[in-house]
């Protein structure tokens, strides 16, 4: 590592602002931050351009990194690997333009989605008044960066490459895992055909059903509420919101939004005294 060199995200990158050109244009493809996952969009559909909210402004190109500026734990990124010439995206985007003499633009991006740095992004966020937990380029191109050569960039963005596709693929086997899990969950508890006592289908088999104001429900089933089976319990016993003000680095720690993204999660934890 000893050719690896010291230097700053704002030393490698930058943050470009190019206003899309709607010239000759009917219908693009209007990226929001809620568009984008992971990685990920979650659609490429056209959208008349008489219809775009105001915020549909900025151009990418291939190579540049999305990035929402808004509660960045929350993972709303994507890397532009493919020709987007009919791509508009969000004014809440940062989009990152790798210098690539110095970096190369996928390092850049993984380096930049790397949990860590999510989590101080989202600290620094949470620092700053406004109505949402938000950043800025200017507010994070100090933080510090080890950046090896190119060479060993591009060794290091292909084994990272390797393992997202692992990932990728054992994420694919537990979404079918889970499409089997709900279609059993339907065929049981919305059909009534779970198994009775001799293993057979329990509607299909006689099993009697009784009215109900949703409909016909198996006997021994109540229909209830919420309300009536469980209790809400108060958020905070001084009846207002913990700041920031009161966190501490160790200490009783505090469940957050952010520690409730895809399952919980222990990144990013902040804590209280126990006094307070």
């Amino acid at each position: 590592m000893s050719e690896w060199k010291e230097t700053t995200l704002g030393a490698v990158c930058e943050n470009k602002s190019i206003t899309y050109n709607f010239s000759n244009k009917e219908r693009v493809i209007f990226i929001n931050t809620g568009d984008v996952l992971d990685g990920k969009f979650l659609h490429h559909e056209y959208t008349e351009i008489s219809s775009l909210p105001g915020q549909a402004k900025k151009s990418i190109v291939k190579n540049d990194i999305l990035f929402s500026e808004i509660r960045p734990i929350n993972r709303r990124f994507a890397f532009i690997n493919f020709s987007c010439l009919d791509y508009v995206v969000s004014t809440k985007f940062m989009v990152v333009k790798a210098y690539q003499n110095l970096i190369i633009p996928k390092y850049l991006y993984t380096y930049l989605t790397n949990q860590d740095l999510l989590n101080t992004f989202q600290s620094i966020a949470e620092s700053r008044s406004g109505t949402f937990p938000q950043i800025t380029f200017d507010s994070i191109k100090h933080l510090d960066l080890n950046l090896p050569p190119l060479e060993e960039q591009g060794r290091i963005v292909d084994i990272a490459s390797c393992l997202n596709a692992k990932i990728d693929n054992l994420r694919r086997q537990n979404e079918t895992l889970e499409q089997i899990a709900q279609t059993l969950f339907k065929h049981w508890f919305v059909d009534f055909e779970f198994p009775n006592a001799e293993g057979k289908p329990y509607k299909s088999s006689g099993g009697a059903m009784f009215a109900s104001e949703l409909g016909g429900i198996p006997e021994g089933w109540q229909v209830t509420t919420i309300e009536k089976i469980a209790s809400r319990l108060a958020m905070s016993p001084f009846g207002s919101r913990i700041t920031t003000d009161n966190f501490v680095d160790s200490g009783i720690p505090i469940i957050r939004g952010n520690n409730l993204v895809n399952g919980f999660n222990e990144d990013g934890f902040v804590y209280l005294t126990p006094e307070t």
